[in-house]
């Protein structure tokens, strides 16, 4: 699911930003769509939550190929942003 690419990010600190850019979201669109078709359908309103879910783990597996722990990874917000509530 990675391009070639990104493989120089393995064992380099970068931004987030730059991990997500390098990703080849072509593909992780594609699996996300093929994980569940159901929530792609002619009404996406009542599978939003589904949908949602598909793109998130379908991103997370891309980061994982690319070489990024997706579970070690901490994330330094900035000051005086407001964080979202279950994050």
């Amino acid at each position: 699911m990675a391009r070639d690419f990104i493989s120089p990010i393995k064992g380099k600190r970068c931004s987030l930003s730059e991990v997500l850019y390098r990703l080849d979201w072509i593909e992780i669109l594609r699996e996300a769509i093929e994980m569940r078709r159901s929530s792609w359908g002619d009404r996406p309103v009542v599978e939003w939550r589904n949908a949602s879910d598909e793109v998130c783990f379908a991103l997370l597996r891309a980061m994982e190929k690319a070489g990024v722990d997706v579970y070690a990874t901490i994330i330094v917000w900035k000051k005086g942003t407001k964080k979202k509530s279950g994050v």
